[in-house]
């Protein structure tokens, strides 16, 4: 069984409707980064990476929260946080990461 950690969700100003939901999940021998994404409400794409230890999870996490949600990347569709949450510590967000109530449009 799966105990989620960590989620967030992004969306995206596209045609689509696009979101990029990810989580940090712990699973018996380790650690789970999920992904989830799509438009329309359908989820078009699901992918999960496995690291033994959180540290390394967190990493990844991290990383992949600040690659979509960098309002300088090449992809033209820029993701913002929808809502945030996890279990234990407070969620630290990239300095860059801003939502969609500090925008203005919750």
């Amino acid at each position: 069984m799966a105990v989620v950690l960590r989620k967030v969700t992004l969306k995206a100003q596209s045609p689509r409707n696009a979101f990029y939901v990810l989580s940090l999940e712990r699973i018996t021998d380790g650690y789970l980064v999920r992904k989830k994404s799509g438009g329309n409400g359908k989820i078009l794409s699901r992918e999960a990476w496995f690291r033994e230890n959180l540290p390394e999870a967190e990493k990844l996490f991290v990383r992949i929260l600040r690659e979509k949600t960098n309002p300088n990347r090449k992809n033209p569709r820029k993701y913002v946080v929808e809502s945030s949450g996890q279990i234990g510590s407070v969620l630290e967000l990239p300095q860059h990461v801003s939502t969609l109530a500090e925008r203005g449009k919750a």
